[in-house]
């Protein structure tokens, strides 16, 4: 891994660089300048034409049109912008709830401000969580715009809400996760396992976490990473484990390569102490990557991670963009790889168990594909366990993407403070993704090989974790 380092940095970026509208729609007006509910909905909606990149799945005849056509005259009642009252502002956040809701971009989210209120963030993705953990419709909708609701403790209490690295470093492993100041290291050895509960399942291991809001080298001025664990152990009969709560690699590293950062530093130490074990033949009998509760991150982190696995080329997905002008006009299909290790001697043929879950996304889902890719095309042998992930893959850019086509967009001017932003942010993805084997799993997300073991919120909490017991034993019993 060390002197592939510095290649596989940039190697994803080089390969993600790679709509009408209605015809009785005669001005849009600048989308600085709106001053009325009807001219704020058309701007929104001429720009969800433009930006929007899963038209195939959501609009594959005219239902696109037919909600402009539908919603319209709502906004239109709703009259001026300025100095409406709470009650028609109300109504216009159902309106564009109930118009954002059905769409397929997990990834996707809007950030509404009205005059007079907080600034409001709602996303179908969110929603499809709260259902998921068992709210109703209703309960489902006030949580996401009011983060709260009479059976808010389903979710609280959800896989969603509990099942992540950090909560298995600390309930399964009895690791202190509550880090303050500087990243906390641990080297990848046998005198890290005398921590906490280490013993009962490692013979060697190491981690590293930094605090909460740790702004390194990361950002953050979109999302907000809220903290980045990392932790890596083998068994006593050979068994590799890795998990890790989102992709924050790169800049870590690229900043312990050039500016001999001592942070950086020790979390390459931990990458290379484990990965070194991948490619060393017969050094594992198996490897779990634990992807639970991972919202992705990086996408250069793809191959600084995987391409220890394979001595060939893997193709986990194809991506294509959109013409600006032309709500269903798409480029071609093109071909997304982990480019292979030069140091890996081999495929790995060993077995992997990854473990996924509800909130597992973006490049962790991509991840997910690159094992199951693994398997179906190249000889591995891979086995999902866990939940259904949520289904966000296309890949994303900062604000001014329009040479992509597609991408996220905003109404207003973002730099300025003016009370006339009524729309501030809309988050999408600059590419359609879909899976090696020519499925779309936008908002449907992948389904796991292995569903059977349940997340009993109690038992995790006081340290059984049922799934990772269940890896454990499919690679131990080969069932």
């Amino acid at each position: 891994m060390k002197k592939n380092i510095t290649i596989l940095l940039t190697i994803l970026l080089l390969l993600f660089s790679f709509t009408s509208c209605r015809q009785d729609i005669t001005k849009v007006p600048p989308t600085e300048e709106v001053t009325t509910y009807a001219e704020l909905f058309t701007a929104w909606w001429d720009k969800m034409n433009k930006y929007y990149v899963f038209w195939d799945l959501d609009s594959p005849g005219r239902e696109w049109d037919e909600v402009y056509d539908e919603y319209y005259p709502l906004f239109e009642e709703c009259g001026e912008i300025e100095g409406s009252d709470p009650e028609t502002q109300a109504k216009v956040i159902d309106y564009f709830y109930d118009i954002t809701l059905p769409l397929s971009d997990s990834h996707y989210y809007m950030e509404l401000n009205l005059p007079g209120m907080d600034s409001i963030r709602f996303a179908p993705s969110r929603v499809r969580a709260y259902l998921r953990a068992g709210l109703t419709p209703e309960e489902a909708k006030d949580a996401a715009l009011n983060n709260r609701g009479s059976e808010y403790e389903k979710y609280v209490n959800s896989a969603f809400r509990n099942e992540n690295t950090l909560n298995i470093l600390k309930n399964v492993f009895g690791i202190n996760t509550s880090v303050s100041g500087e990243p906390v290291y641990k080297p990848f050895s046998e005198d890290t396992v005398r921590e906490g509960k280490l013993s009962e399942y490692f013979t060697q291991a190491g981690y590293f976490i930094t605090p909460e809001n740790y702004d390194y080298a990361v950002d953050r001025e979109t999302e907000e990473i809220n903290s980045f664990a990392v932790f890596a152990g083998i068994t006593e009969d050979k068994i590799g484990y890795l998990a890790f709560s989102n992709f924050t690699f790169s800049p870590f590293i690229y900043n312990a390569m050039h500016n001999e950062e001592p942070v950086g530093s020790d979390l390459m130490e931990l990458c290379n102490s484990f990965f070194d074990s991948v490619t060393e033949t017969d050094a594992l009998d198996g490897v779990i990557i634990d992807l639970r509760g991972n919202g992705g991150g990086l996408v250069t982190d793809l191959n600084l991670l995987w391409s220890s696995f394979i001595s060939e080329d893997v193709k986990i997905a194809e991506i294509r963009g959109k013409k600006i002008d032309n709500r269903q006009s798409y480029s071609s299909w093109q071909d997304l790889a982990i480019q292979a290790n030069e140091s890996a001697e081999r495929n790995f043929d060993k077995p992997v168990a990854v473990l996924v879950n509800g909130p597992t996304a973006s490049c962790a889902e991509m991840s997910t594909l690159f094992f199951m890719a693994l398997r179906d095309n190249h000889g591995g042998n891979a086995y999902v366990i866990g939940d259904t992930t949520i289904g966000a893959h296309g890949p994303l850019e900062e604000l001014g993407s329009d040479k992509y086509g597609s991408g996220e967009f905003h109404i207003g001017d973002l730099i300025s403070v003016d009370p006339e932003i009524y729309i501030i942010f809309n988050n999408t993805p600059i590419y359609e993704f879909r899976g090696y084997d020519g499925i779309n799993r936008e908002g449907v997300g992948i389904e796991p090989d292995d569903p059977s073991v349940a997340f009993n919120v109690q038992e995790f909490n006081s340290g059984t974790d049922a799934r990772l017991n269940r890896a454990f034993e499919w690679i131990r019993t080969g069932n």
